[in-house]
């Protein structure tokens, strides 16, 4: 058995390398190489984890992946951090383990997210998630426009059935009114994000840091276009095409706009994610209309469960997929500096 690399690029994970025979850090050490592959807003990354001896994860925020600017509420990082512990759990079943979550453990801790028991289940559960664990190497975020081809209907239903929880709404529409309302709030969004130089240095400073995977000397010629030209027409162009092309805009909202449930929300993005992917089907996060107040509430009255608030809206669709996986931290760069014993 191959004992874990760290040095070896984060996305090429093999199953087969898991140290079975190695002690309980080593093993979640491994699992944790799954966590670092979540989608993240801005590919920011913002968590970081602690391993306790007896097998238990704890899931913190790494607040210097907060956009302070884009996401005051901590809305996109929350959700990040959960698709970060779906992905966790997912590979902890695959590899028999039972995992417990307790979310916010520590009152007097806003940074603490989730401590996670993992015990051994007793079977093996490497056939019950097999699909999704699969497609956690495989994702992207798919930033093409879409083929004029449709998504069957039962599959809609499959993913609905999948990515479901009490207090957790998915909405999935074809429907075209809701697609030229949904079309006015994006191009409303992009003018006054872009319009925001505050906003857009904060890009510029993601982008110059190459979080999206371009080359270095892109990445900076990017960063000073961003910060100092607007490219708000440029960008509500490229949003709208993207949205016309897609068969079908998602919502995901909760009951109550609590940071568990976003936590959880983002459990459930990623599950659909996951399980789109595992399909051939592309996601796109479309989060804009999400940053401006007035226009989330809009959108909140278009959804069919009323008084719910939308945590995440996104595109559906089959693209040709991205050629390179966005870059991601080692599972050492996320880890804190102590192990509890």
């Amino acid at each position: 058995m191959a004992e874990y690399d760290p040095r070896v690029s984060p996305w090429k994970l093999s199953e087969n390398d898991f140290p079975s025979t190695s002690g309980m850090i080593e093993q979640m050490k491994f699992l944790l190489g799954y966590a670092v592959l979540a989608p993240s807003s801005h590919n920011t990354q913002p968590w970081k984890f602690a391993l306790r001896d007896g097998g238990v994860v704890d899931v913190f925020t790494d607040l210097n992946g907060w956009l302070r600017v884009a996401d005051p509420d901590q809305r996109e990082l929350n959700l990040s951090i959960g698709c970060a512990i779906e992905n966790l759990l997912i590979a902890a079943r695959h590899f028999g383990f039972d995992p417990k979550v307790k979310y916010l453990p520590d009152a007097n801790d806003s940074d603490y997210i989730a401590s996670i028991e993992l015990k051994k289940s007793g079977f093996d559960g490497n056939i019950d998630n097999s699909r999704q664990f699969k497609a956690i190497t495989e994702r992207h975020t798919n930033h093409k426009n879409y083929e004029r081809r449709s998504i069957e209907p039962g599959v809609l239903q499959f993913l609905e059935n999948n990515c479901s929880e009490p207090g957790i709404s998915l909405y999935l529409t074809i429907n075209a009114e809701f697609r030229q309302k949904f079309d006015d709030l994006i191009v409303r969004s992009d003018a006054v994000t872009y319009s925001n130089p505050e906003y857009r240095e904060e890009l510029a400073y993601w982008i110059g840091k190459g979080a999206f995977g371009t080359p270095w000397l892109i990445s900076q010629i990017g960063r000073l276009a961003m910060a100092y030209l607007n490219f708000g027409d440029m960008v509500m162009r490229g949003d709208e095409a993207a949205l016309m092309s897609a068969p079908v805009i998602g919502i995901i909202s909760t009951t109550t706009n609590s940071r568990l449930n976003q936590i959880r929300a983002g459990q459930v993005f990623e599950r659909l994610y996951l399980c789109a992917t595992s399909l051939g089907i592309g996601v796109r996060p479309m989060s804009q209309v999400c940053q401006v107040a007035e226009h989330k509430q809009e959108l909140a009255g278009l959804l069919p469960a009323m008084g719910n608030t939308p945590l995440q809206p996104f595109l559906l669709g089959f693209a040709e997929p991205a050629k390179e996986h966005t870059p991601r931290k080692s599972v050492d760069e996320v880890m804190l500096s102590m192990i509890y014993l």
